[in-house]
């Protein structure tokens, strides 16, 4: 697919008008997908400059994490996301490429612009998705970047997909009284309504109809080689477009028969079942924003030079702590074994005792040699 990124490698968002109108956009899909929780102490600042460091599980976490906020975020996305009208929303939502084999200097650059104009930087620190659930190794670019700027604050967020596990009875309940209301409605429309009543009757529970049976086709049937998220999601949005159209077409120009106006109207009251039950299941995306933590003091005791490596070991240690408030603790190290006993040495053999037959040793003198004779004088 085409590449999208924008060519001079820095971020163009948006106007602000209908930027904000995508975040709306935005903020309703991941609605319709996730129950969001944020917990933690910590908060992103409503101004200034500070950068925004999110652990990676999924290909949702950046539009997750814009659900977050309200100010101008610009994200650093790995090149190769930049492809066709995912890639081009990227760039309206103010994410700009970075190469992730060879970073050259453009992303480091406009990262550090971005901090300078007192903008909010969104980088995943991790340099990738982690799908252990655990905190991977931190790049050290997020720490380069702070120190070398002298300002503003890193703001950890540690975020876990889960599933609900919560019963939610009133949820349940109403979705049963909205899939009766449509199909009793429907029904009573096609049986005792006239021409125009009949008409959008069928138009209405037609499209529903339509819509989810489409949607959920095309969703289902997702070519292996697309995105793991937003193919999915774009086929199933392109599908269900589709099935709207054609319900609310076939359900008004059905109308006129009692049977179609009967079978669009448990057709859409099947579809009411299906969308209140997976509204009430959705998982659930839980955030853990830490203490932020300012780059200035780090400067000052360490110097630019040195204040990075400890930037990052402190981001580090913060995003494991979300994560364990998260539920989601380190692995444990596996616990000290003690040290194998080692074999005594056996002593050197000792001569034995003689005993009482056999007699002791000589320890007489040896003869001393007798001199050699010397001729007579």
């Amino acid at each position: 697919m085409r590449n999208t990124a924008p060519a001079d490698g820095l971020s163009h968002p948006l106007h602000p008008v209908p930027r904000a109108a995508l975040r709306l956009v935005n903020r309703a899909v991941m609605g319709v997908f996730y129950r969001t929780s944020v917990e933690g102490e910590g908060e992103i600042p409503k101004s200034g400059p500070v950068v925004i460091c999110p652990t990676h599980q999924s290909p949702w976490d950046a539009t997750l994490v814009d659900t977050l906020t309200t100010r101008d975020v610009r994200y650093m996305a790995a090149e190769e996301q930049f492809v066709g009208l995912r890639g081009q929303a990227m760039t309206w939502g103010g994410a700009f490429p970075v190469d992730r084999g060879n970073p050259g200097s453009t992303p480091l650059r406009h990262s550090m612009e971005v901090l300078k104009e007192k903008k909010a930087l969104c980088m995943f620190p991790e340099g990738g998705i982690i799908k252990t659930g655990q905190v991977g190794t931190l790049k050290g670019g997020v720490g380069r970047i702070a120190a070398t700027t002298l300002e503003g604050a890193i703001a950890p967020i540690a975020i876990r997909l889960q599933a609900d596990d919560q019963a939610r009875p009133v949820e349940r309940v109403l979705g049963y009284a909205a899939s009766a209301a449509f199909v009793g409605l429907g029904v009573t429309a096609a049986l005792c309504g006239g021409p125009f009543v009949r008409t959008l009757a069928g138009t209405v529970t037609g499209a529903m109809a339509g819509a989810w049976a489409m949607g959920h086709a095309g969703a289902a049937t997702t070519p292996a080689t697309a995105h793991p998220a937003f193919g999915r999601l774009l086929r199933g949005m392109k599908f269900a477009a589709v099935g709207l159209a054609a319900g609310a077409v076939a359900g008004a120009l059905g109308s006129s028969l009692p049977a179609v106006g009967l079978a669009t109207s448990l057709c859409s009251g099947g579809a009411a079942v299906a969308v209140a039950n997976h509204m009430r299941t959705r998982p659930l995306a839980r955030f853990h924003i830490g203490t932020l933590i300012q780059v200035a003091p780090y400067v000052a005791k360490y110097g630019k030079k040195g204040a990075d490596e400890h930037i990052v070991a402190d981001l580090q240690q913060a995003l494991i702590d979300g994560r364990t408030a998260l539920g989601q603790p380190p692995p444990a190290l596996p616990a000290a074994q003690p040290p194998a006993p080692q074999p005594a040495a056996s002593p050197a053999p000792q001569p034995a005792a003689p005993s009482a037959s056999q007699p002791a040793a000589s320890t007489a003198p040896e003869p001393a040699a007798s001199p050699s004779p010397q001729p007579a004088a």
